[in-house]
């Protein structure tokens, strides 16, 4: 369940008049328009608000104008500014706002919200807010009691006791970031913002929509919560399950499988130009603690690992009509790799002694946030050198590694070196210990997880 498209259902519902039913005993929109134009005018007489003299006077053409959707009996449409009050909030310096929570300050809003707390205050009572500069403008929060709002958010201030909840709902519906314009500092203009047209329910009309919406809210919330357990619930089940793998003891040992010792004997001989030895190779008898066939290796014993480069970004041969998949570490997903966008040249490829990767390659990040992010190619491709790409030797499931590495991203990242861009390095994954089972007992586990993460996955998709 998307609950995000689902709240947007709700309001949308809203808006059009078809989330609650229409009352015929309701006093219609249009009696609240005349107690609207005599507040605006008692306003004006008393110097609080200025005169429009842009647009006529008259308020018929205005909730005349055409909406995308049948008007329910009651309603009518206005302009914003017929039935609100928009100005943007005052300055005030960062060295006045603190940041720190006191219950003798009063909230500071922005553009974007909260930003702390001050001494004065510019408004008291229940407002929406509109984000008016940034990349986030056009958002909407509604903010009630005494605060203080900075010329960075436009306050709106409704006439004729309109439900106030009720149009922080339809601003927030309305998208109002669209209106922006500017490119590198995007901006609302507030006489734009006074010209759209908003339809307008009874005013007891908008108390049950409110009603109606924050119910809905509620249960959606609690869906929310309810969801980010479960899938917390999901992973830590799918971390018990590695857990188990790794342990030898997700699938029960078989006696007539080939010891993991024999296995590595035979990648030594079939493969003599390995220089990092393993450290044990004995079988189960000298190590109680590994299950039966099992023996201790290191990542170096099991595949040719090998890590990738950047070729020169000003070669422009190096990159133009490229062929050959070229991954970086954002490409890493934790699952099969098909989409790689970025291509290199043949060219770029030999020069720049860059290794091909086969389809099944298991790849894993060694810099920065990315460290211990992995994923098998589904596709042939080379790397940058943030990436470490093991061939796995025969009689070593690639599918195994992968989840054997997945098992193991906390620790790896623990041995991360460096400050701004810590890494670990292609000699510390090779070097790295791990108990290898038998070849038979590899399937068996990768089947097994297969399963059982499918089963959890299907939980998911059901929410």
């Amino acid at each position: 369940m998307d609950t995000k498209k689902l709240r947007q259902k709700i309001l949308d519902l809203a808006i059009r008049g078809k989330l609650v039913p229409q009352d015929p005993n309701d006093e219609p929109a249009s009696v609240l328009l005349e107690r609207i134009k005599e507040e605006k005018e008692r306003l004006i007489k008393e110097g609080k608000i200025k005169r429009n003299i842009k647009k006529s006077s008259s308020y018929t053409s205005h909730y005349r104008k055409e909406m995308p959707f049948e008007l329910p009996e009651g309603w009518i449409i206005l302009r914003l500014d017929d039935f609100c009050f928009l100005k943007a909030g005052q300055f005030i310096s960062a060295k006045d706002i603190n940041q720190e929570y006191d219950p003798h300050l009063n909230p500071c809003y922005g553009g974007n919200g909260l930003r702390g707390y001050v001494k004065t205050h510019t408004h008291e009572g229940e407002f929406s807010l509109i984000g008016r500069q940034g990349a986030l403008c056009g958002n909407v929060n509604y903010v009630s009691g005494r605060f203080y709002a900075t010329e960075h958010a436009i306050v709106v201030q409704c006439f004729a006791s309109l439900n106030s909840k009720w149009l922080y709902y339809i601003l927030e519906v309305m998208n109002l970031n669209q209106y922006s314009a500017g490119a590198a500092q995007p901006g609302l203009n507030v006489s734009l913002l006074n010209q759209l047209y908003i339809s307008i329910p009874p005013r007891k009309e908008q108390d049950r929509i409110v009603e109606r919406i924050e119910n809905a809210f509620v249960f959606i919330d609690i869906i929310e919560i309810n969801r980010q357990n479960l899938f917390q619930l999901v992973n830590t089940a799918k971390s018990k399950i590695l857990d188990l793998a790794i342990g030898g003891k997700l699938v029960p040992q078989d006696p007539n499988d080939e010891a993991a010792s024999v296995l590595l004997e035979r990648i030594k001989s079939e493969h003599p130009e390995r220089k990092k030895k393993p450290s044990k190779t004995s079988d189960n008898s000298h190590y109680e603690n590994l299950p039966l066939g099992w023996t201790e290796c290191l990542l170096g014993n099991i595949g040719n690992w090998a890590s990738g480069a950047t070729p020169n970004r000003s070669n422009i041969s190096y990159y133009n009509h490229g062929t050959i998949n070229w991954l970086k570490t954002g490409d890493l997903n934790d699952r099969d790799i098909t989409d790689i966008p970025e291509k290199i040249t043949i060219k770029a490829l030999e020069e720049c002694s860059l290794r091909l990767n086969p389809i099944g390659s298991v790849l894993i990040a060694m810099y920065g946030a990315t460290i211990g992010k992995i994923g098998i190619l589904a596709t042939p491709s080379t790397t940058n050198q943030a990436c470490c790409a093991c061939i796995t030797y025969s009689g070593i499931d690639n599918k195994f590694l992968f989840y054997l590495l997945m098992s193991q991203k906390n620790n790896l990242r623990m041995k991360a070196e460096g400050g701004a861009q810590p890494n670990i390095s292609k000699e510390k994954i090779i070097n790295y210990r791990i108990a290898l089972p038998p070849y038979n007992e590899q399937i068996r586990i990768v089947l097994k997880i297969h399963k059982l993460f499918n089963k959890l996955d299907e939980i998911i998709e059901m929410l």
